[in-house]
């Protein structure tokens, strides 16, 4: 995986191991001066294969939801969708401070509960589609893990791939041992830190610092979405994008309100639809 620096040490197997364990048992996180950690991530997933796949099917649907607060709904798409880099003050998954990532989910019932929605409140979705004669790269955080804990591909954009077995066969037979089980253990690594609940008040939500700056490796080396299982709702995924991938590559085809009339926890989520746009006009949501 290239991580944009030529000169950073390439790890054994056993120090990768040692990293990993400072970060597991030693809170190296919150220990180490804050101006080494990008180099920490770089040197871990230095030389470590790239697995990627390209999605085309048009009929990928990807769901984007905002709590309505203070407004009765709101009128303009970019409400909805990633907010400009001076309003992000805080860390999250696979973003830095001040970088704008637009946070999508596989289904409503993984929207809803990535943004911890509760009984009465009201949410406004845009679901949008990969536009015709376009492709996204896709990265899986956690696929390896996967493939190796189950033995198949896990179902991402609703669909069991088999390509995935196929790229995940084919690259293992192209790397040596050593280097294909440093893939497996930092993939087994980042997938635990990024499905691990996260005190987003400690310091503007550093906690997610790993994670944001493995994203950045990653679109750095020319992914278009981080898919990622979602914490709020097991089975259910998360894709992160870039604002101007996703504006060039997908495109809002609908609008709708749900109001949540229970939460019965365990991702049991009833609701009921309260509004449908009747249309998208260069932005503006037509009621």
């Amino acid at each position: 995986m290239d991580t944009q620096e030529e000169t950073i040490e390439v790890l054994s197997l056993a120090e990768l191991a040692e990293q990993i364990l400072f970060f597991n048992e030693k809170d190296l996180l919150r220990k180490c001066p804050r101006e080494y950690l990008p180099s920490i991530v770089s040197r871990m997933v230095k030389d470590l294969p790239g697995i990627s796949f390209d999605i085309t099917d048009t009929s990928i649907e990807f769901f984007r939801g905002r709590k309505i607060e203070n407004v009765p709904k709101y009128n303009c798409i970019h409400e909805i969708l990633a907010p400009p880099p001076k309003k992000v003050t805080t860390y999250q998954r696979c973003n830095l401070i001040e970088q704008s990532i637009l946070y999508t989910a596989s289904n409503i019932p993984t929207a809803l509960l990535e943004i911890n929605a509760n009984t009465t409140d009201r949410v406004q979705f845009v679901v949008q589609h990969l536009n015709e004669n376009s492709s996204l790269k896709v990265g899986c955080v956690g696929l390896l893990d996967y493939v190796r804990r189950f033995g198949v591909a896990p179902h991402i954009f609703n669909t069991l791939d088999d390509r995935l077995e196929s790229v995940i066969n084919g690259i293992k037979q192209n790397v040596g041992k050593d280097i294909w089980q440093k893939a497996l253990l930092f993939d087994a690594f980042i997938a635990d830190w990024f499905s691990r609940p996260v005190d987003s008040s400690y310091e503007s939500g550093y906690e997610y610092a790993l994670t944001a700056l493995y994203s950045n490796i990653m679109f750095r080396s020319g992914i278009d979405v981080i898919a990622y299982p979602s914490v709020g709702h097991k089975g259910g995924w998360n894709f992160a994008l870039k604002p101007e991938i996703a504006s060039e590559k997908i495109t809002p085809v609908g609008v709708f309100i749900y109001e949540i009339t229970e939460n019965l926890g365990y991702g049991l989520v009833n609701a009921s639809v309260k509004a449908e746009a009747k249309r998208l006009n260069n932005g503006a949501i037509e009621w």
